[in-house]
């Protein structure tokens, strides 16, 4: 094996930064895979983790580690896979000398990370896995190099980037078109003269556009802040994947925005002639029609949303009411309010009063009130 050079480092593959499916051959029964599942959940609970119990020692071992390792092999969903067992002798350990296994982590289409027994434990799978870890505990560390902590901690930072890249674009967008808001003031006074009717329609366009403008701000502001109120942590646990077509989408949305700025402004650059006011009055008029039906249906859409969620989150609590509970035929036994939920903790109370024991009862529609008393033991059948 070593002349077949099945042992170069040159062969190992790297381990995934982040695995969403995690196999873990080990024996059901050991310390070894308790410790394992706990890191590899305290590290990235996002990861799916799936465990092949196989036997570790014995005549058998060989032969289960073998089969387990080439059934995973056929299923291409895992990212990385763990072979563990904890500390033993070395003819405990023996079973992950055999060739056939070495073969096998060797075929695997996904790297194998592999920590049989101690840090001075050494086998033939050690050396033809793609990572050797001294112990299991330390397997499940390597398979998981970026913990969720520090997963967050860049996305909370990207996020932050991002927002920030939006908002300076928005700006250095509004300051491009405050510019030329100036230049065509400086027209209107060479217009002023001949141009009287036209010159007034160009400003009432300017203050429109200058309204559009704030009122985007405003709106971008606004849905900055409400962005801001909610964990991003949260946000990032439930749509990692969401986040990722998210952020390429705003980015493609940035471009292409930036883009059709550039070519308006290119074309308002034409329009400064004197034919060709009124025909821009009319596109302006046009699209502040639009944007004023896309915002009213946008508002609707999301009144109908907090309206849908009042009434689930109304109907939740009203189904988890203890007065619901008493509808459907229960009853509660109280006395001096105090609730009495169990036959022999309405034995205790009863052994401890002097004659009658005063109770409660209480149904869905009233309560009755009842006097109770120890009964006397039954003897016979």
């Amino acid at each position: 094996m070593f002349n077949e050079g099945l042992f170069d480092a040159a062969r190992k593959r790297p381990i995934p930064a982040l695995p969403r499916r995690i196999g873990v051959i080990s024996s059901a029964a050991g310390a070894a895979v308790h410790d394992v599942v706990s890191t590899l959940t305290r590290r990235l609970p996002l990861a799916e983790i799936t465990l092949f119990p196989v036997a570790v020692q014995g005549e058998a071992a060989a032969t289960e580690l073998t089969y387990a390792l080439r059934s995973i092999s056929e299923n291409s969903d895992f990212d990385v896979i763990l072979l563990v067992r904890g500390g033993g002798s070395m003819s405990d350990l023996w079973a992950f000398n055999d060739e056939a296994l070495a073969r096998a982590i060797i075929a695997c289409p996904m790297p194998v990370i592999s920590g049989v027994g101690h840090e001075i434990d050494f086998t033939i799978s050690d050396f033809v896995a793609d990572m050797r870890a001294a112990t299991p505990t330390a397997a499940a560390e390597l398979a998981t190099p970026m913990p969720l902590l520090e997963l967050m901690q860049r996305l909370q930072g990207q996020a932050g980037q991002v927002f920030r890249q939006f908002e300076n674009r928005i700006n250095a967008a509004g300051q491009y078109l405050d510019g030329w808001v100036h230049r065509l003031q400086n027209q209107r006074l060479i217009l002023a003269q001949r141009h009287h009717p036209r010159l007034t329609l160009e400003l009432r366009l300017q203050r429109a556009i200058r309204r559009q403008w704030q009122a985007r701000r405003s709106v971008s502001q606004q849905q900055t802040s409400l962005l801001a109120r909610f964990s991003p942590a949260r946000w990032v646990l439930e749509n990692r994947s969401r986040f990722e077509r998210m952020r390429w989408r705003l980015q493609q949305v940035l471009i292409q925005r930036v883009q059709t700025q550039q070519q308006s402004l290119v074309r308002r650059q034409g329009l400064l002639r004197v034919e060709a006011v009124q025909r821009q009055i009319g596109q302006q008029r046009r699209r502040l029609l639009e944007l004023n039906n896309r915002l009213h249906r946008a508002a609707d859409h999301t009144q109908r949303q907090q309206a849908q969620r009042l009434t689930q989150a109304r109907d939740v609590l009203h189904a988890l009411s203890p007065q619901r509970v008493l509808e459907r035929g229960y009853s509660m036994v109280e006395t001096n309010s105090t609730l009495i939920a169990r036959a022999q903790d309405l034995q205790s109370v009863l052994n401890h009063a002097p004659h009658f024991l005063d109770l409660t009862i209480r149904f869905a529609d009233g309560t009755v009130p009842i006097l109770a008393k120890k009964s006397a033991p039954i003897i016979g059948g």
